[in-house]
């Protein structure tokens, strides 16, 4: 038998900052060197945004959680179209936790990390001027528009510090995988909802960190787990802890068998 998820024995003021201990609790990321996490947020009914961003379903404690990951990444994944509607900017992290980060042999800031066929990114963006460059995958070979189009783009990226990597198969798992092969062993994954399908799809997640926000909204928009194929995984609920606004934060396990 399995046993019970922890959960954190007080409810968590919505709008301040957890305590490193409840922070860590949380996490759990202490004694965590590798792996592959996912940080979402939905409502009851399973959206992935309220008036078009993520950012308004949750609170100050889910907030804390996200930068809490980004501390731990040595990079960020997040999907092109998420980077663009939600005007993305790279991690912003505090002068000691870059310290503690170079002690650990990290850079003292993660880049994220994306994929995209056609590289429309607009260059002044604060995603392309993150403190960290960014990381881009792409195709030449799999893009839908003209090819000096493509071209012009890349040189424009490239101009701004990007880093584009070319990679065979565009997709979400094989960029996971090449960033693991690449030297970033520990890897957030930030969604969107079609990211992070296709990364559970092939069972890639180690670790999902879940907030559910106590609201129904319909009719029920960009679902954070929508069915783009039929697959099964079973997870392990790890911990659980809830804020006083009502917002419920899961810490799930993969199963190993």
């Amino acid at each position: 038998m399995s046993s019970l998820p922890e959960h954190l024995p007080i409810c968590l003021p919505a709008h301040c900052e957890p305590t490193d201990s409840q922070r860590e609790f949380l996490l759990n990321t202490q004694d965590s060197t590798h792996g592959v996490r996912a940080c979402a947020i939905m409502s009851l009914d399973g959206s992935s945004t309220s008036n078009g961003t993520s950012g308004a379903l949750g609170n100050t404690v889910d907030q804390s959680i996200l930068h809490g990951l980004r501390a731990w990444a040595d990079v960020i994944f997040v999907g092109a179209q998420t980077i663009r509607s939600e005007n993305y900017k790279g991690a912003v992290l505090d002068e000691r936790t870059q310290l503690r980060r170079k002690r650990l042999n990290q850079a003292a800031v993660p880049p994220i990390a994306t994929l995209s066929n056609s590289l429309n990114f607009d260059t002044h963006s604060p995603f392309i001027h993150a403190a960290a460059p960014p990381l881009i995958f792409t195709n030449p070979h799999q893009t839908s528009i003209e090819h000096s189009t493509w071209r012009r783009r890349r040189h424009a990226l490239n101009e701004h510090g990007v880093t584009i990597i070319d990679i065979p198969n565009l997709t979400p798992q094989a960029c996971i995988k090449e960033l693991k092969r690449r030297g970033y062993p520990r890897i957030t994954v930030e969604g969107g909802p079609t990211t992070l399908a296709d990364i559970l799809h092939h069972n890639l997640i180690d670790t999902l960190h879940l907030s559910i926000s106590p609201r129904i909204q319909q009719p029920t928009t960009h679902p954070l787990f929508p069915a783009t194929t039929s697959y099964t995984h079973h997870l392990q609920l790890e911990a659980t802890a809830t804020s006083d606004d009502g917002l419920l934060f899961l810490r799930y396990q993969r199963r190993t068998r």
